[in-house]
């Protein structure tokens, strides 16, 4: 509920494009870090291959717990692994993973920076990372309305839904201080990625980046 709110509805859409800038992979593995309570996992269950192996990472054990229950409750156990894992220090070795996908959760991440290398030794020369997170809208009329939104009204409904208003005023200060745009691009081109871009969604209130690591040469 909460999650709809704060995207106005759209955050089912965003998920959906972001698995589809990861192309079908036959016996390929992809790991979806920060899973959270499973949601692009199991999104990718639909757009992947039967016999591609998907992993499930996050270091929240309630988040794990709720997400294989919506798992099994959906019969796909045998397709979707999960595991606790921290994103800054991945239990794999390099160069295991065809793609990563990370859904609003590099922002979070102690060291966002540190999270992009270690993404990029775990993914395969060639392999896809996609990235789906809030943004900044651009246009000045939409951006100041959203941010009385984001910023004063979203705060308090939050914090009456989940008990935890805390909470909710910190994630608009994550938003607005971590990096969107070109700026994110060009850390994930310093991070070791090339073929970098990024899509703006709904106005710019989200954005998908995606960027491949490169082939090796020789």
């Amino acid at each position: 509920l909460l999650n709809r709110l704060l995207s106005l509805g759209r955050d089912q859409a965003w998920r959906k494009f972001a698995v589809t800038q990861i192309p079908p992979m036959e016996k390929g593995v992809i790991l979806d870090i920060a899973t959270g309570t499973g949601d692009i996992a199991l999104a990718l269950a639909k757009t992947q291959p039967e016999n591609t192996k998907i992993i499930g990472l996050d270091f929240s054990i309630p988040m794990l717990k709720i997400a294989q229950k919506k798992i099994y409750k959906k019969g796909l156990s045998n397709r979707i692994k999960l595991s606790l894992a921290n994103a800054l220090s991945l239990p794999f070795m390099s160069e295991t993973a065809n793609a990563i996908i990370i859904a609003f959760g590099l922002r979070n991440l102690s060291d966002p920076g540190r999270g992009l290398i270690e993404m990029c030794r775990v993914i395969r020369p060639g392999g896809h990372l996609v990235i789906l997170d809030f943004s900044n809208p651009k246009n000045y009329f939409f951006k100041k309305l959203y941010y009385l939104y984001f910023l004063r009204v979203l705060p308090w409904l939050g914090g009456i839904i989940s008990q935890n208003r805390k909470a909710y005023q910190y994630l608009p200060e994550s938003v607005l201080a971590f990096p969107y745009g070109d700026a994110l691009t060009e850390k994930l081109a310093q991070s070791g990625f090339q073929a970098v871009s990024y899509y703006p969604l709904t106005w710019g209130i989200a954005a998908v980046y995606t960027a491949r690591k490169p082939e090796e040469v020789g």
